[in-house]
């Protein structure tokens, strides 16, 4: 599914795909350079807030 949704993307003429990834991962990350993806930065995302209750 990432790779057809990546090959579709730049056929539309997108000029980059972003993928976030878990670096923990080495399996998907594998995956994902095999399919074309490199890294290219790592980020770390720290909230104070919390997470937002969604009424289900």
């Amino acid at each position: 599914m990432t790779a057809e949704v990546g090959r579709a993307a730049r056929a539309a003429g997108v000029r980059e795909v972003l993928l976030f990834t878990d670096l923990a991962n080495p399996t998907s990350n594998g995956v994902y350079q095999r399919i074309g993806f490199r890294a290219v930065a790592d980020r770390l995302l720290i909230s104070s807030a919390e997470e937002p209750v969604i009424p289900g």
